[in-house]
């Protein structure tokens, strides 16, 4: 082969390798290039993943925390810690109220002296009189537990108490919160003079149409039920003036609408009242009066027949984009509890070899401390 020959293919043989290496060369740019407009994507994408990963165990802790509280402060066993846990949780998937709030529930609930048994029992309802009343649960916690031991009821008897509260506060100027605080001064003379939980609380949102609402309205009822239960000599007299009965042939008291329908026939007067109520409990006696018996007879019927009131207001309160976000709110968070209670273990772990790495360098030489820090 002459040397021509050889020459012209080692020049074509050196184009050709240069295309290659050049083509080669912008296909790496172009790698370099999309990594980079990759970079931010990608670091936003960890961030996010870390963010929730951070969120996950963080509502997990504090939900763990809050029913280690609730142990402590019930005496629960870790049984019944196990199923306070689920209800809490369940009511977290189910409700509005986040697995979170319902732990906070079940402690305040237990702090005011519930069993670990009545705390299961009352947390469904307390939810639901919560969601009715449009009250955060630590205030509809501390209602449940005024009405419950102010007229002596039972666990059992708190969802007909509910539904009578939701009835009261939707017919009368009055709310859950001042019912409450009027039931607990009222609540325990008026189940002691023999009046019922429904007339009672009929007494009660009544007297809030006259503005005498929350503990005036438990003292006004309170108050008149102790003049009618142990009249004063004046008292008395004033009774007699008015032909006022107020004991039947047993000699208990008899229903307030029918003390009330009786002051009405009789023209009692402004003065007369204060006479015979005191001047604490006359004025919102008086406003009874004019609201009239038939008034309170009613409002107590519809509160006798009030059962599924609370659970269609709280559906009506709820039936809206800003429920719908509540709910979905409560179920992520519940998610992020399961999630998070997976990744205990694996974060325990590596907050125990973390520790462990920490003290060795706290009891490192400073010098060598100082080069790290550095």
């Amino acid at each position: 082969m002459a040397l021509s020959d050889d020459i012209t293919i080692a020049v074509e043989a050196r184009d050709m390798a240069s295309g290659a290496l050049n083509r080669v060369g912008t296909s790496l740019g172009k790698i370099r290039s999309q990594v980079r407009e990759l970079r931010l994507p990608l670091a936003a994408i960890t961030a996010l993943i870390g963010g929730i990963g951070f969120t996950m165990v963080k509502t997990f802790a504090a939900f763990e925390q809050q029913m280690a509280r609730v142990q402590a402060v019930s005496g629960a066993t870790e049984e019944q810690l196990l199923a306070l846990t689920e209800l809490a949780k369940e009511m977290g998937r189910t409700t509005k109220f986040t697995a979170q709030q319902s732990a906070e529930a079940l402690t305040f609930m237990a702090q005011a002296g519930m069993t670990v048994q009545e705390q299961m029992a009352a947390l469904p309802d307390t939810l639901l009189l919560a969601t009715a009343g449009a009250l955060d649960l630590a205030t509809s916690a501390d209602l449940v537990t005024n009405v419950l031991a102010g007229f002596g009821l039972e666990t059992d008897d708190l969802s007909t108490a509910v539904d009578v509260l939701s009835v009261g506060f939707t017919s009368a100027n009055t709310d859950l919160t001042q019912l409450g605080q009027a039931f607990s001064i009222a609540g325990p003379v008026a189940k002691s003079a023999g009046i019922s939980f429904e007339e009672t609380a009929a007494v009660l949102s009544l007297l809030g149409n006259a503005g005498i609402q929350s503990t005036r309205a438990g003292t006004t009822l309170r108050g008149a039920l102790a003049r009618l239960l142990s009249p004063t000599k004046q008292a008395s007299a004033i009774m007699t003036e008015l032909n006022l009965v107020v004991e039947d042939s047993e000699g208990k008291l008899l229903g307030m609408a029918e003390v009330v329908e009786q002051l009405e026939k009789s023209g009692i007067t402004a003065g007369q009242a204060m006479q015979l109520f005191g001047l604490r409990a006359g004025p919102g006696m008086l406003a009874l009066i004019s609201e009239g018996s038939d008034a309170l007879r009613t409002l107590t019927e519809e509160m006798e027949n009030s059962a599924g009131t609370a659970e269609e207001i709280a559906a009506i309160q709820l039936d809206t984009l800003g429920g719908a976000f509540l709910r979905l709110k409560s179920a992520i968070e519940s998610l992020w509890i399961t999630f998070g209670e997976r990744l205990k273990p694996a974060i325990e772990l590596i907050a125990e070899k973390l520790k462990i790495l920490a003290n060795f360098i706290d009891n490192l030489n400073p010098k060598w401390q100082t080069m790290i820090l550095i």
